[in-house]
């Protein structure tokens, strides 16, 4: 699990941060592009990763991008950008079984495809696409972090896990995250509410506990650190102070608005874990490029943020969209 990223490679995967190149290039251009930043085109090597591309690209509104998997010589075998062999494939069904022929130089990401690959051969790979760069950590940026298993999703310095599968009630499932020294995500910054409506829509989650609860009855909302919430993202009439627990509810934008619950219900739910890093904490980078609002109650207009350039990268902080569908 990575613990910062460069500047623009705003999504961490494992070990790796990802950038989604803002212009349209064609293949031996974005190749180009990535390598000025000491990396390369995407290799996609499991159905983890996969998962994560295809929804770093449906928030971004990416049609179709270039990404690390060619044919580095005519006639030679189908190859990453680092020179290793295909063991996972995620090809397209009438592309599939194009992959061990010579004809094959390049293969795109296709949304129309649902984002499995389709190949391309010849001329096709000299056309202009959206593309997608790997930087791969080395051991220094790594040695500091720690993140438990099935800790699979990070922003900053904060690793998450989503409790899929199982519904229970708000105790529960503080008790579930507590187990791995976690607690239910505290949810401070617009920025990291985007990260976490991505993460819930990638997981197909129309409601969640999340962290924010009152901790002794009728008592003031508090994070489940103690802290008084600075940040707000309530649903309009999302809040009635007879309610001691809140959970995230998927809403007809698809963006995730708080609203208080009954706490014996149950729904799954999300655990942040937090990273110990000598140093100082890691800076968010860049903005949103879709838009998010936050609604609060005490206000007669909510306050937004919103970037309409989905052309451009996604970046709701320093590291954000990771793996959207846990195992």
């Amino acid at each position: 699990m990575s613990a910062e990223c460069p500047p623009d490679y705003a999504f961490p995967f494992g070990s790796s941060c990802y950038k989604i190149g803002r212009d349209r290039l064609d293949r031996s251009e974005a190749a180009a592009e990535c390598a000025s930043n000491e990396a390369h085109l995407v290799d996609i090597k499991s159905a983890e990763e996969q998962d994560f591309i295809e929804t770093l690209f449906r928030d971004a509104s990416v049609k179709e991008a270039w990404f690390g998997l060619s044919v580095h010589e005519v006639g030679g075998d189908l190859l990453w950008s680092d020179g290793s062999v295909l063991e996972f494939t995620a090809w397209a069904e009438e592309d599939r079984n194009r992959g061990r022929t010579e004809e094959l130089y390049c293969a795109l990401l296709s949304r129309s495809e649902d984002y499995l690959w389709v190949d391309k051969r010849g001329k096709s790979c000299e056309h202009d696409h959206k593309f997608i760069c790997e930087f791969e950590q080395t051991e220094e940026h790594l040695e500091h972090t720690e993140c438990p298993t099935d800790y699979s999703f990070q922003l900053v310095n904060s690793c998450y896990k989503i409790g899929r599968g199982q519904k229970v009630d708000r105790s529960a499932a503080a008790a579930e995250c507590a187990d791995d020294k976690a607690h239910l995500v505290d949810i401070k910054s617009a920025e990291e509410q985007d990260f976490i409506d991505t993460l819930l829509r990638g997981a197909d989650i129309r409601e969640a506990w999340f962290g924010l609860s009152a901790h002794e009855f009728g008592g003031d909302l508090l994070w489940s650190d103690g802290t008084v919430p600075d940040f707000t993202a309530w649903a309009i009439n999302g809040r009635n102070e007879d309610v001691d627990c809140v959970r995230l509810k998927r809403g007809k934008d698809d963006k995730y608005e708080w609203m208080d619950k009954i706490c014996t219900d149950q729904y799954e739910f999300l655990c942040e874990f937090e990273i110990s890093i000598e140093g100082p904490a890691i800076p968010l980078q860049g903005k949103p490029t879709s838009q998010s609002s936050t609604h609060d109650p005490t206000r007669s207009t909510s306050d937004k943020a919103v970037d309409g350039d989905t052309n451009g990268v996604y970046s709701s902080g320093s590291c954000t969209h990771t793996l959207f569908r846990a195992e």
